[in-house]
């Protein structure tokens, strides 16, 4: 199947099941930008439980495109971040091991929102070890050829799992409370499995396109 998705900050989960399933997964970075969803925003787990973090842009105007977003780094934010993600984290199997490679990303300042999308998304992708086919569009993506799904959004914070039928998180030993929460922050998986991240993954389901076809519109 071939998708069409958008960037995430620090991709949660499903982002990744989503994209090890595709034959081709093309991520729109010339899309409008849309307000409090996970393209600057991710959920990792904590002692008080699932917190939010949230990279500040700077003022939007109405259709503005992913790619010219701007971050508001007067707020501070990535220093708090990452002292956030430590104070999580520092006594997971695998942080240790994770966190320099990780930690870069928030040592240098970036001025485009898209920079740390596009980077915590390699990131991610090269420690997880999985051949993903992700590339990137050279404008706004409306018309394809062939069938392609339109997945845009489809995993939302206010719409959980969203428009992915099929997807039913393998659970994993977390480092908070006695409920597995599933979805997080693909740092939670990283940091509490290790090498074992991508076999949770590729063991979380498998995507119902018939449901698919039902609840999302086709790119033609």
């Amino acid at each position: 199947m071939k998708y069409v998705i958008e960037l995430q900050y620090f991709p949660c989960i499903a982002y990744f099941w989503l994209a090890y399933q595709a034959e081709d997964c093309l991520v729109d970075v010339h899309e409008h930008y849309v307000k409090q969803t996970y393209r600057n925003r991710t959920v990792i787990n904590a002692a008080n439980g699932p917190l939010t973090l949230t990279i500040p842009v700077k003022h939007l105007h109405p259709k503005m495109k992913v790619k010219d977003v701007e971050v508001d780094h007067r707020q501070k934010w990535s220093k708090n971040h990452w002292r956030t993600i430590q104070s999580a984290y520092g006594k997971a199997p695998f942080f240790d091991y994770y966190a320099p490679y990780l930690s870069s990303v928030f040592e240098t300042e970036k001025k485009l929102l898209i920079d740390y999308q596009r980077e915590t998304l390699s990131i991610c992708q090269k420690l997880l070890g999985l051949d993903l086919a992700f590339h990137f569009s050279e404008k706004y993506v409306e018309k394809l050829e062939g069938e392609v799904f339109d997945l845009r959004s489809s995993i939302h914070p206010k719409l959980g799992f969203g428009k992915l039928s099929g997807f039913e998180p393998k659970p994993y030993i977390q480092l908070f409370g006695k409920d597995f929460v599933p979805n997080l922050s693909i740092l939670d998986l990283l940091f509490c499995e290790g090498p074992n991240a991508s076999s949770a993954i590729q063991n979380s389901g498998k995507i119902n396109k018939e449901q698919l076809q039902k609840t999302t519109r086709f790119v033609l």
